[in-house]
């Protein structure tokens, strides 16, 4: 049995994900309980959704639930947690002297050295 959700008159294209999250929206929005949406290798390229992400040679995931529920959000929400995040992340202090850089072979390097006044 699978546990693909087809949706009647839903097909994937070659266009852009705007177009196919707006077809998604036209037949219904995302249903609740699955992760991903793909298509049918077929000549209908018949699309559904699905809980798994494997791709197979009759069946390709093109997106996850929570690709198109970003997609929703507006600009201005985007801006809003953009900038939650960066309020939230401690303030980043480099120490010059403590700057280094590993080789291929895993051997660290000074990046740069304090400058030593003379008097």
């Amino acid at each position: 049995m699978s546990n693909r959700k087809m949706v009647e008159g839903l097909r994937h294209w070659h266009g852009t994900s705007d177009e196919f999250f707006t077809a998604i929206d036209l037949h219904g929005g995302w249903p609740l309980g699955y992760r991903y949406v793909g298509f049918c290798h077929s000549d209908e390229r018949e699309a559904g959704f699905t809980n798994s992400s494997h791709n197979d040679g009759w069946w390709t995931v093109v997106a996850s639930s929570d690709d198109y529920y970003i997609w929703k959000l507006t600009p201005e929400a985007i801006q809003r947690i953009a900038d939650a995040v960066t309020r939230a992340l401690p303030p980043i202090r480099i120490d010059a002297a403590k700057l280094y850089i590993k080789d291929s072979r895993g051997y660290r390097a000074l990046v740069s050295k304090a400058a030593e006044v003379s008097a």
